[in-house]
């Protein structure tokens, strides 16, 4: 569940995230095309999104409002280190996008679902 507030308002990193249904399709490809064949791919579904636009969404397909509660990224690194959970929070706060060119390049590949569809596709289930 998305809970109603979320520390995220300013958390505006981007990341590329991979529904299953991207996945697996991405697989079926990579088990049938030639030019597959012991290449090393990074996926994503193409739609990079920030952490709130994260947790927005997800509140979004279940029905909810969100109400983003910006926590300043010096607080969250300050309270981490004194947790000793630095590590923790430089994740939390880092870019983490993938090129996926190459799927596109080699393999012909697209995301045939968008986060957005797929999110709907999860929570219908």
């Amino acid at each position: 569940n998305v809970y109603k507030r979320q520390p995220v308002g300013c958390l505006d990193n981007k990341r590329s995230m991979v529904s299953i249904y991207n996945l697996s399709d991405f697989i079926n490809i990579c088990l049938s095309h030639p030019l597959a064949k012991n290449q090393v791919f990074l996926i994503s579904d193409q739609d990079d999104i920030t952490v709130k636009e994260l947790f927005t969404r997800l509140a979004k397909v279940q029905g909810r409002n969100l109400i983003a509660v910006p926590i300043p990224k010096v607080l969250i690194n300050f309270l981490a280190k004194l947790l000793n959970k630095s590590a923790v929070a430089s994740r939390l706060c880092s870019v983490l996008i993938v090129d996926t060119s190459k799927n596109i390049e080699l393999l012909g590949w697209r995301a045939p679902f968008s986060f957005d569809e797929s999110l709907k596709l999860m929570f219908k289930k």
